[in-house]
């Protein structure tokens, strides 16, 4: 287990981290619903390569085309690729938790299908997402855990979402490495809290597997993703 402090560390301009990344691949379509489409950012690479597989925030008129274009640009100089997926465009109410969540396994079976066409690696798949994002993706990470290397959620599990489900019942001895980071300290009392995250780690500390976890905190919101490709290369080269 790692618990790891940073001030306010800014590699990423507020202003460069609000563009928005331009996908090698649009809204390619992975299941039937209006809403089943992704996003891809292929780094160039003559061997397939890792992949991030991203779930955004909510928020006005976010949707999966909205993945940030700074975080592309270091992910890419990394050599590893993007898939910014679309599901329920903002969650609001519980029942659409469990349709996020069926879309992301959609998603994942599509990437298992799909994944030579577009030069991916099927064996070096990271999943990551903010805020809403982590709340579709953190059930199939856990359930997933012997097809991914990893997670690495921003802004984790927020505060809204313990009202509808405990998320350390997902949580089990073959949970993946995961990386949780956020923008302020533990104690805050903004809605995405670290303290949502000391609580999964609490968890991965009882199953004794606390040695696949990591927790930044105090990074502001454009230092969310600053540890993203290093977690990548880790991860993947086990």
């Amino acid at each position: 287990m790692k618990r790891i402090f940073f001030c306010l560390s800014v590699f990423i301009s507020v202003a460069a981290f609000g563009q928005k990344a331009v996908p090698t691949d649009a809204h390619v379509k992975y299941g039937t619903g209006e809403d089943n489409w992704l996003n891809i950012y292929q780094a160039k690479s003559k061997t397939p390569t890792p992949v991030v597989v991203w779930a955004h925030a909510n928020g006005q008129d976010v949707t999966a085309d909205n993945f940030p274009a700074a975080v592309w640009k270091q992910l890419k100089d990394a050599g590893i690729s993007v898939i910014s997926w679309e599901s329920v465009p903002r969650i609001t109410k519980p029942e659409e938790i469990a349709i996020g969540e069926k879309d992301f396994m959609a998603v994942m079976a599509w990437l298992n299908n799909n994944h030579d066409k577009y030069n991916i690696d099927i064996n070096k798949v990271i999943i990551s997402g903010q805020s809403r994002g982590s709340i579709v993706s953190f059930a199939g990470a856990n359930k997933l855990s012997d097809k991914i290397k990893g997670a690495y959620f921003a802004q984790a599990l927020p505060n809204m979402a313990w009202k509808v489900r405990d998320f350390t019942k997902d949580v089990n001895k073959n949970s993946p490495k995961i990386a949780l980071a956020y923008a302020d300290a533990p104690g805050s009392t903004d809605g995405h809290t670290p303290d949502n995250g000391i609580k999964i780690e609490d968890k991965y500390k009882k199953l004794k597997i606390s040695d696949r976890f990591t927790l930044y905190h105090s990074l502001g919101k454009t230092g969310l993703y600053n540890h993203l490709p290093e977690f990548v290369k880790e991860a993947t080269n086990n």
